[in-house]
């Protein structure tokens, strides 16, 4: 090993020339500071084949976070706050839906927003929606306003109370258009409780028509909005 004759430390890596020459030494420093002392030739630089290494003592450091665009997060203790630069694995937290995307699109899963995960059928309560009304005649009567354009109302459950002496039908219906339909006889009713929710059509009215008129049918529906 050679010295390079500085302050450097004198601990290296020898490169010698292919015929024994221009031996020159490249040494690191304890700060990672490398120190070139070096030409190393096998013709004059800037002739054909030439090889050359400027004389120049080149610093060597960590990349930083600044220097890579990006943030650098430590490791934290089990059972430790998250840090506030930490990243979540891959859901947010939401007071309403996120656009909805199409078939094979990349999207995120959702949380409420103390982290609780969305899973289908329900949804954020933010969307939960319910109605109810009565009615005396076979006309068509509210429960549940159109949610919006693009968005739709699901149901999840229906109940019915007859205390009218006519038994009757309750039609659920989709604006005009019957969706369901929930027995109501005579003085009873009946409570439904839907595994698979009834989707209406986007931005349409959920509503209620009974096939007979008696006094007084009540109905009441509940579940979500969504897309």
């Amino acid at each position: 090993m050679g010295t390079t004759g500085s302050a450097a430390p004198s601990k290296g890596l020898l490169i010698q020339g292919s015929d024994g020459t221009n031996a020159r030494n490249i040494l690191t420093n304890s700060v990672g500071v490398v120190y070139t002392r070096a030409t190393i030739d096998q013709t004059t630089p800037g002739n054909t084949n030439a090889v050359y290494v400027s004389n120049t003592s080149v610093p060597v450091s960590q990349a930083t976070a600044s220097s890579l665009n990006a943030t650098v997060v430590p490791g934290t203790a089990t059972g430790s706050a998250v840090p506030s630069v930490s990243y979540p694995t891959g859901f947010q937290a939401r007071s309403s839906d996120i656009t909805a995307t199409t078939s094979t699109y990349n999207t995120i899963g959702i949380t409420d927003l103390v982290g609780k995960q969305i899973v289908q059928p329900y949804a954020i309560n933010q969307l939960f929606v319910k109605g109810s009304n009565s009615a005396t005649t076979t006309s068509s009567t509210s429960l549940i306003t159109a949610a919006g354009a693009g968005v739709s109302n699901y149901i999840t459950s229906i109940s019915v109370m007859n205390t009218g002496a006519t038994t009757t039908v309750v039609n659920i219906q989709d604006g005009s258009t019957t969706m369901y339909q929930v027995g109501a006889p005579a003085g009873g009713g009946a409570v439904v409780t839907l595994p698979v929710p009834i989707k209406g059509t986007a931005n349409t009215a959920v509503n209620f028509a009974t096939l007979n008129a008696s006094t007084t049918v009540y109905v009441s529906v509940a579940g979500y909005t969504g897309a």
